[in-house]
């Protein structure tokens, strides 16, 4: 597991031996990238599940203003700093996901990334909150991973984007229909 592109090109990132933790691999974090290469400069970011901070650390080395990294879990916190290697445009958070959004309710983010625990609710409960806390700015996205099949639709996004890479897709939504 590597950065893709820009500032930390080619920086090897560690993953913990957490159980539940399946970082995203390069080739479809390298196809999510190229879907919304366009957005993420200047954008502000939130990586919910963080995991490694694979897909965050790869935003802020490809010209994202801010992201905010989370993860319940202390020792992915303390592998996601290792990774990193301190950035003043990054921040990580180490709490649940809901707790996580009740923090940021003031805030507004252009990505967000949702790549919870397969086979758990988290990712519905979070765009719930995302959407009751106004959380995407107008033009923003959720990017969700999640195992192929799995029903995306949601009474607060639109779904206007699904990707098949094996057993994984990757859902696009936004507040309205079309999102570049």
């Amino acid at each position: 597991m590597r950065i893709i592109s820009g500032k930390y090109r080619g920086r090897k990132l560690s993953h913990p031996t957490c159980e539940g933790v399946l970082p995203t691999i390069d080739r479809i974090k390298e196809s999510i990238f190229n879907i919304i290469a366009n957005k993420i400069p200047n954008s502000r970011c939130l990586d919910l599940f963080g995991g490694t901070g694979n897909l965050g650390i790869e935003c802020i080395s490809r010209g994202a203003k801010k992201v905010i990294i989370s993860d319940h879990n202390p020792v992915c916190i303390k592998n996601i700093k290792q990774n990193l290697r301190e950035d003043p445009g990054v921040q990580i958070i180490c709490a649940d996901f809901l707790d996580t959004l009740t923090q940021l309710k003031s805030e507004q983010f252009d990505i967000v990334f949702l790549d919870p625990p397969y086979r758990s609710d988290f990712a519905l409960k979070a765009i719930q909150k995302i959407r009751e806390y106004n959380l995407l700015s107008k033009d923003g996205i959720i990017i969700w991973e999640h195992p192929k099949g799995t029903p995306v639709q949601n009474n607060y996004f639109c779904v206007y984007d699904t990707r098949n890479y094996g057993s994984v897709s990757v859902s696009f939504l936004s507040v309205s229909e079309v999102s570049e």
